[in-house]
């Protein structure tokens, strides 16, 4: 989990100094593929090691879980790692 916090971390930073210093088509490429290359990267590395429930672990729940990861994660990742912090402190 730490190489997905660093991961994270490094994403927003990324996303940050892009839209603050590039500029132009480039900028909008960049940080639209950038995007995307970075949400791959948390998905593959945070969700394979988690452990899904029996009773949710179908192609539809995990499908869904990925996706929504993928499009959202600032949002999902944020979510995802305080509410595992609060497990593991509690």
């Amino acid at each position: 989990m730490k190489l997905g916090l660093i991961v994270y971390v490094g994403g927003l930073l990324f996303m940050y100094l892009g839209y603050t210093f590039l500029s132009g088509s480039l900028a909008g490429n960049v940080l639209f593929f950038g995007y995307f290359i970075i949400g791959f990267l948390l998905n593959r590395i945070v969700l394979r090691q988690l452990e899904w429930h029996h009773m949710h672990n179908t192609l539809a729940n995990v499908a869904n879980a990925k996706l929504t990861s993928l499009l959202f994660w600032p949002f999902s990742y944020l979510v995802l790692f305080v509410t595992l912090f609060i497990n593991r402190v509690l």
